[in-house]
């Protein structure tokens, strides 16, 4: 990021492409961000009251939240996993 700012002060490149680079930047961070909620613990723990980890197979997906914590608990999390996932694919799109 230095390096684009030295660019810019030295004028090779304009501050709109400074502006789209730090908006991928920024983009790149929130997908991460929303992409290491762990849905499946964190509904099993609301819904079930439960620690998803020292279940089942000690996994956090929606196979075993679904295994230990009821289908509508599972699918839930498959919906939140797929929906979180989906998000951070049509991010840029909006952009």
């Amino acid at each position: 990021m230095a390096e684009m700012v030295l660019l810019y002060l030295a004028g090779a490149i304009t501050q709109d492409v400074l502006v789209i680079i730090a908006v991928q930047i920024a983009l790149v961070l929130a997908s991460y961000l929303i992409g290491s909620v762990p849905s499946g613990y964190l509904l099993a723990r609301a819904f079930k009251g439960i620690d998803i980890r020292r279940h089942g197979s000690h996994n956090v997906g929606a196979i075993n939240v679904f295994r230990v914590g009821g289908p509508i608990v599972g699918i839930l999390t498959l919906v939140a996993d797929i929906t979180a996932r989906a998000f951070c694919l049509l991010l840029p799109h909006g952009y």
